[in-house]
Protein backbone atom coordinates (compact mmCIF):
# COMPACT_ATOMS: atom_id res chain seq x y z
CA UNK A 1 0.00 0.00 0.00
CA UNK A 2 1.73 3.37 -0.90
CA UNK A 3 1.82 6.03 1.43
CA UNK A 4 -0.60 8.85 2.05
CA UNK A 5 1.63 12.15 1.51
CA UNK A 6 0.97 14.93 3.97
CA UNK A 7 0.20 18.44 2.59
CA UNK A 8 2.81 21.11 3.40
CA UNK A 9 2.81 22.29 7.15
CA UNK A 10 2.25 25.61 7.43
CA UNK A 11 3.27 28.08 10.22
CA UNK A 12 0.69 28.76 13.29
CA UNK A 13 -0.14 32.04 13.65
CA UNK A 14 1.35 33.54 16.82
CA UNK A 15 -2.19 34.51 18.00
CA UNK A 16 -3.22 31.00 18.20
CA UNK A 17 0.14 30.15 20.85
CA UNK A 18 -1.06 33.06 22.83
CA UNK A 19 -5.13 31.59 22.69
CA UNK A 20 -4.11 28.33 23.74
CA UNK A 21 -1.97 28.92 26.03
CA UNK A 22 -4.40 31.17 27.70
CA UNK A 23 -7.04 28.41 27.86
CA UNK A 24 -4.93 25.96 29.09
CA UNK A 25 -5.01 27.96 31.95
CA UNK A 26 -8.67 29.39 32.43
CA UNK A 27 -9.63 25.72 32.09
CA UNK A 28 -6.63 24.74 34.88
CA UNK A 29 -8.29 27.04 37.43
CA UNK A 30 -11.59 26.35 36.76
CA UNK A 31 -11.83 22.40 36.46
CA UNK A 32 -10.03 19.88 38.94
CA UNK A 33 -9.09 17.36 36.00
CA UNK A 34 -9.22 16.92 32.35
CA UNK A 35 -9.06 13.14 31.09
CA UNK A 36 -8.46 12.86 27.50
CA UNK A 37 -8.69 9.73 26.33
CA UNK A 38 -7.33 7.97 22.56
CA UNK A 39 -5.06 10.77 21.90
CA UNK A 40 -3.84 8.55 19.29
CA UNK A 41 -6.56 8.75 17.26
CA UNK A 42 -6.13 12.28 16.61
CA UNK A 43 -3.99 12.29 12.94
CA UNK A 44 -0.71 14.50 12.59
CA UNK A 45 -0.10 17.75 10.97
CA UNK A 46 -0.55 17.41 7.24
CA UNK A 47 -3.06 14.86 7.28
CA UNK A 48 -6.54 16.95 6.67
CA UNK A 49 -8.90 16.24 9.70
CA UNK A 50 -12.55 17.40 10.35
CA UNK A 51 -12.97 17.33 14.24
CA UNK A 52 -16.41 16.53 14.94
CA UNK A 53 -17.80 17.30 18.77
CA UNK A 54 -21.07 17.60 20.85
CA UNK A 55 -21.53 21.00 21.78
CA UNK A 56 -23.08 21.25 25.30
CA UNK A 57 -21.42 24.18 27.10
CA UNK A 58 -21.11 26.97 24.13
CA UNK A 59 -17.39 28.71 23.88
CA UNK A 60 -15.93 26.35 26.63
CA UNK A 61 -16.37 23.20 24.30
CA UNK A 62 -14.15 24.89 21.70
CA UNK A 63 -11.66 25.93 24.61
CA UNK A 64 -11.37 22.28 25.41
CA UNK A 65 -10.48 20.75 22.39
CA UNK A 66 -7.96 23.68 21.80
CA UNK A 67 -6.67 22.66 25.22
CA UNK A 68 -6.87 19.24 24.60
CA UNK A 69 -4.97 18.43 21.46
CA UNK A 70 -1.39 18.57 21.97
CA UNK A 71 0.56 20.74 19.26
CA UNK A 72 2.78 17.85 19.20
CA UNK A 73 -0.08 16.49 17.26
CA UNK A 74 -1.91 19.30 15.79
CA UNK A 75 0.04 22.75 15.69
CA UNK A 76 -3.24 24.68 15.01
CA UNK A 77 -7.02 23.69 15.04
CA UNK A 78 -9.13 25.88 13.01
CA UNK A 79 -12.51 26.46 15.05
CA UNK A 80 -16.13 28.05 13.19
CA UNK A 81 -18.64 30.08 15.56
CA UNK A 82 -22.06 31.58 15.09
CA UNK A 83 -20.92 35.07 13.08
CA UNK A 84 -23.52 37.05 15.68
CA UNK A 85 -19.97 36.82 18.33
CA UNK A 86 -17.71 38.66 16.12
CA UNK A 87 -16.83 42.30 15.86
CA UNK A 88 -18.14 43.03 19.32
CA UNK A 89 -16.69 45.61 21.80
CA UNK A 90 -15.61 42.30 24.56
CA UNK A 91 -13.13 40.15 25.73
CA UNK A 92 -15.43 37.09 24.54
CA UNK A 93 -15.06 38.49 20.54
CA UNK A 94 -11.47 39.42 20.70
CA UNK A 95 -10.74 36.20 21.97
CA UNK A 96 -12.84 33.71 18.78
CA UNK A 97 -11.45 36.30 16.47
CA UNK A 98 -7.48 36.14 17.87
CA UNK A 99 -7.95 32.06 17.70
CA UNK A 100 -8.39 32.04 13.54
CA UNK A 101 -12.05 31.39 14.25
CA UNK A 102 -14.59 31.48 10.72
CA UNK A 103 -17.43 33.07 11.19
CA UNK A 104 -21.26 30.74 10.55
CA UNK A 105 -24.26 32.33 9.63
CA UNK A 106 -27.24 30.72 11.11
CA UNK A 107 -30.71 30.71 9.09
CA UNK A 108 -32.43 31.72 12.46
CA UNK A 109 -30.14 34.98 13.33
CA UNK A 110 -30.63 36.75 9.60
CA UNK A 111 -33.22 37.24 7.45
CA UNK A 112 -34.71 35.24 4.66
CA UNK A 113 -32.17 34.68 2.27
CA UNK A 114 -28.69 36.45 4.60
CA UNK A 115 -27.17 33.33 5.63
CA UNK A 116 -24.98 32.80 2.78
CA UNK A 117 -21.95 30.67 3.91
CA UNK A 118 -20.39 29.86 0.62
CA UNK A 119 -17.58 32.26 1.30
CA UNK A 120 -16.56 30.34 4.48
CA UNK A 121 -17.56 27.07 3.40
CA UNK A 122 -14.48 27.60 0.58
CA UNK A 123 -12.59 28.37 3.02
CA UNK A 124 -12.81 25.27 5.27
CA UNK A 125 -12.52 23.30 1.63
CA UNK A 126 -9.13 24.86 0.91
CA UNK A 127 -8.26 24.85 4.35
CA UNK A 128 -8.54 21.04 4.46
CA UNK A 129 -7.14 20.60 0.82
CA UNK A 130 -3.95 21.98 2.54
CA UNK A 131 -3.84 19.35 5.44
CA UNK A 132 -5.28 21.76 7.82
CA UNK A 133 -7.74 20.54 10.94
CA UNK A 134 -11.28 21.78 11.57
CA UNK A 135 -13.47 21.64 14.07
CA UNK A 136 -17.31 21.62 13.90
CA UNK A 137 -20.26 21.23 15.85
CA UNK A 138 -22.72 18.75 14.11
CA UNK A 139 -25.18 19.80 15.77
CA UNK A 140 -25.34 23.32 15.15
CA UNK A 141 -25.99 24.73 18.62
CA UNK A 142 -25.20 24.74 21.94
CA UNK A 143 -27.41 22.99 24.64
CA UNK A 144 -27.04 20.84 27.95
CA UNK A 145 -28.88 17.80 26.96
CA UNK A 146 -28.38 13.85 28.25
CA UNK A 147 -29.11 13.59 24.00
CA UNK A 148 -27.62 14.70 20.83
CA UNK A 149 -29.45 16.95 19.01
CA UNK A 150 -30.12 16.26 14.96
CA UNK A 151 -27.08 16.69 12.85
CA UNK A 152 -26.75 19.34 10.38
CA UNK A 153 -25.48 18.57 6.89
CA UNK A 154 -22.14 20.26 7.14
CA UNK A 155 -19.95 18.04 7.76
CA UNK A 156 -21.20 15.94 4.80
CA UNK A 157 -21.31 18.75 2.19
CA UNK A 158 -17.69 19.92 3.76
CA UNK A 159 -16.34 16.42 3.29
CA UNK A 160 -18.19 15.77 -0.11
CA UNK A 161 -16.82 19.21 -1.63
CA UNK A 162 -12.91 18.94 -0.61
CA UNK A 163 -13.01 14.93 -2.00
CA UNK A 164 -14.98 16.15 -5.05
CA UNK A 165 -12.26 18.91 -5.12
CA UNK A 166 -9.02 16.44 -4.38
CA UNK A 167 -10.37 14.03 -7.38
CA UNK A 168 -7.12 13.74 -8.93
CA UNK A 169 -5.26 13.48 -6.05
CA UNK A 170 -5.08 9.65 -5.45
CA UNK A 171 -2.80 10.15 -1.91
CA UNK A 172 -5.65 12.56 -0.69
CA UNK A 173 -7.13 11.37 2.64
CA UNK A 174 -9.66 13.30 4.86
CA UNK A 175 -9.99 11.85 8.36
CA UNK A 176 -13.61 11.85 10.14
CA UNK A 177 -13.02 12.06 13.90
CA UNK A 178 -15.45 12.48 16.49
CA UNK A 179 -15.07 13.61 19.68
CA UNK A 180 -16.88 13.10 23.20
CA UNK A 181 -16.74 15.98 25.71
CA UNK A 182 -18.27 15.23 28.91
CA UNK A 183 -18.39 17.39 31.99
CA UNK A 184 -18.90 15.61 35.50
CA UNK A 185 -20.81 19.20 36.36
CA UNK A 186 -20.37 21.68 33.33
CA UNK A 187 -20.57 25.39 35.83
CA UNK A 188 -19.26 23.60 39.57
CA UNK A 189 -15.99 25.10 39.99
CA UNK A 190 -12.91 22.08 39.89
CA UNK A 191 -15.08 20.05 38.87
CA UNK A 192 -13.99 17.04 35.97
CA UNK A 193 -13.89 16.90 32.28
CA UNK A 194 -13.62 14.01 30.09
CA UNK A 195 -12.25 14.28 26.48
CA UNK A 196 -12.54 11.11 24.21
CA UNK A 197 -11.54 10.89 20.54
CA UNK A 198 -13.23 7.84 18.86
CA UNK A 199 -11.85 5.72 16.18
CA UNK A 200 -11.38 7.88 12.88
CA UNK A 201 -13.13 7.34 9.76
CA UNK A 202 -10.90 7.88 7.05
CA UNK A 203 -12.06 9.20 2.77
CA UNK A 204 -10.45 8.90 -0.03
CA UNK A 205 -11.24 10.57 -3.53
CA UNK A 206 -11.05 6.55 -5.08
CA UNK A 207 -13.51 6.14 -2.51
CA UNK A 208 -15.79 8.66 -3.03
CA UNK A 209 -18.96 9.10 -5.35
CA UNK A 210 -20.84 12.69 -5.70
CA UNK A 211 -23.64 11.21 -7.18
CA UNK A 212 -23.79 8.37 -3.69
CA UNK A 213 -24.12 11.48 -1.24
CA UNK A 214 -25.46 14.60 -2.83
CA UNK A 215 -27.63 16.23 -1.06
CA UNK A 216 -30.29 18.02 -1.70
CA UNK A 217 -30.06 21.80 -1.83
CA UNK A 218 -31.92 23.92 0.68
Amino acid sequence: MSQVKKAEIKPTPWTYFFVRLLFKFVLKVFYGTIVVENEHFIPQNGDACIVCANHSNSLTDALVLVASISSKKRNFLRLTAKDTQFGKPTFQSWLIESAGTLPIKRRKDHAEGGADNSAVMGALVKALGEGDAICLFPEGMSRYHPSVAPMKTGVARIASDVLTQQKDNPDFCITLLTCSITYMHREHFRSDVLVSFNPPLKLTPKAHSSESVKLPAK
